[in-house]
């Protein structure tokens, strides 16, 4: 008893390590899906009171989607499915996953085959996959957060209901759409004319222009806001559409801290507090020369016009 009660008097301390850069295929500039992660969401029930599941391929680069809809978690119908992919997306150099029996049994099966003899036939290459630790999730973060936006879409559309096997696969499609054509960053040569850059674009053999610009940085929730960054601005209608704009000016209070900036949409320019602007992860090259205001409003401001052309009184102050 004395020494259970020791032990259990112990402070457990968890390992920590620090985070491992990027590895090298996912910063290349190659084709969408070169490198791929694969897990399986579900299941769902359909009318019939059958599951299914839904089979994630996640590039690794560009981070477009793509869903296939299975009867089983079983090798024979995963390799179904992966058949499917690859008739569509192309066949992947690299594929992520964890230990499912499912993956296991694909990965050995693909190493049994005699890539010798059908490389001199044919030029298919051998496809590499590389497996994560057990109980590690986090090692494919790429993938665990497209299968978590999934399941909140899916609660959204479907809540109670249950469809049949043509309209969840219907569904599954116009998810997959709406995921791909997310905004990553945008393509402009000034900020006038600001267009998205979605991942959908990627698997229309447009050039990379993402990953050139895309940095090693340690992002987190309290990034700062300044002028040039190029944000999305939140309104109350769809995420969808949400407009881009440019950060013009920053604000900061009497303690030092920015939470109001100036921002300039297709619209015009507004003044947002920083919880509703979201950060795109590619900054400008050259930030705009702007310097930061300690006003939310000067008074020098040019004369604004509204869409009915009438005069817009710019207060003098405004109650923060």
């Amino acid at each position: 008893m004395k020494l259970h009660s020791h032990l259990t008097s112990l402070v457990v301390i968890r390992c920590s390590v620090p985070p491992a850069p990027l590895p090298i295929g996912r910063t290349n500039c190659g084709a969408a899906f070169d490198i791929t992660g694969v897990d399986f969401a579900g299941p769902l029930y359909l009318r019939d009171n059958e599951k299914h599941w839904i089979a994630v391929f996640t590039c690794a680069s560009y981070r477009p989607i793509h869903l296939e809809l299975c009867k089983s978690l079983s090798t024979e119908d995963f390799m179904l499915a992966f058949r499917r992919f690859i008739a569509r997306r192309g066949k992947p150099k690299t594929v992520y996953s964890d230990n499912g029996t499912n993956f296991r049994g694909t990965s050995n099966l693909l190493n049994s085959t005699d890539w010798e003899r059908v490389s001199l036939r044919t030029t298919s290459h051998k496809i590499e996959w590389r497996f994560n630790p057990p109980q590690a999730p986090w090692w494919g973060g790429f993938w665990e957060r497209k299968i978590k936006i999934i399941k909140e879409m899916l609660r959204k559309i479907l809540g109670k209901a249950c469809l049949d096997f043509t309209s969840l696969l219907t569904i599954l499609c116009e998810i997959e759409c709406i995921m791909n054509n997310r905004p990553l960053t945008y393509i402009a040569d000034d900020t006038e004319n600001l267009k998205p850059l979605t991942q959908a674009m990627f698997l229309q053999d447009l050039k990379p222009e993402y990953l050139s610009l895309l940095k090693q940085l340690a992002f987190n929730k309290s990034r700062i806001i300044k002028v040039g960054d190029i944000v999305l601005v939140e309104l109350e209608s769809k995420r969808v559409d949400w407009p881009l704009a440019v950060v013009t000016a920053v604000f900061p209070g009497s303690d030092g801290v920015v939470r109001v900036a100036r921002v300039k949409t297709a619209m015009g320019e507004k003044i947002r507090p920083l919880q509703r602007l979201f950060p795109l992860k590619v900054p400008l090259i050259s930030p705009m020369p702007n310097p930061i205001q300690t006003d939310p409003v000067s008074p020098q401001l040019e004369t604004q016009q509204t869409r009915c052309d009438r005069s817009i009184k710019i207060p003098q102050k405004l109650d923060l």
